[in-house]
Order: C-alpha cells, then structure tokens, then sequence
C-alpha cells in the first residue's frame, strides 16, 4: 500500500473487509492502517494460494480507506476492490509401484512372445 502522493497531501488510513475471502486463500498482514503521509507505504501483506485442492477459488477484498488532515478535514475515499482467483485441476501420478509393476508385465509378455516365436520356428 503506497500513498503516492507528492508534497503536502492527506493522510491516508484504511481497513481492509475480507468477509469476502474463501477457503483456498490464507491472507495475512491486512490490519487497519493510519496516519499514511506522502510517499510512505504499508506493506507485509500476503496472500497465499493452497493449490492441493481441485476447484476454482475466489476472494474478494474490499479496502475502505479514509483521508484526513491537519485542517480537520476527515473523509472516506472511494473503496478499491481486489478479485483474486484461482483454479486448480488436479492430475494424478502414478505411484513407482504402477511402474514397476507395468514392466514387470511388459516383460512377462516379451518373454511369452519370444518363446512363441523360438517353438514356432522349431516346427516348420
């Protein structure tokens, strides 16, 4: 978060509604902040995204900020709304086991086919 402002400007503050967050998303750092000059900035936030689960996810946070003054001016600014998404498609791995126990098949009818071959040419 950064008041980008350049100069004598308001103060910035603000609190952050994550009523809209879903399961999915661990979000941590958006406590309320205040007394935000020119140039300075909030930071620590972060938003991670578990992607062990299949499906698609979503989160709305609304931030709801205020600007004040030393001349007593106090007043709500518009809020900013951030979408986050995320889909997840979960794709399986064969286990080594599968694997192993596809060659040792593979190998069963090799050997099958290779004795087949070897008795066939003995009867002709």
């Amino acid at each position: 978060m950064l008041n980008s402002a350049t100069g004598p400007a308001d103060v910035l503050g603000g609190s952050f509604d994550l009523s809209g967050a879903s399961a999915g998303f661990a979000l941590s750092g958006f406590d309320s902040f205040a007394g935000l000059i020119a140039g300075a900035s909030f930071d620590g936030m972060s938003v991670l995204f578990g992607d062990d689960a299949a499906g698609h996810f979503l989160a709305t946070l609304v931030l709801q900020t205020t600007g004040s003054n030393a001349s007593g001016y106090r007043g709500g600014l518009d809020d900013i709304t951030v979408v986050l998404r995320g889909d997840v498609a979960v794709t399986t791995v064969p286990e080594p086991e599968t694997y192993l126990l596809m060659l040792g098949g593979l190998l069963i009818v090799a050997r099958r086919l290779k004795r087949n071959a070897a008795a066939g040419s003995r009867a002709r």
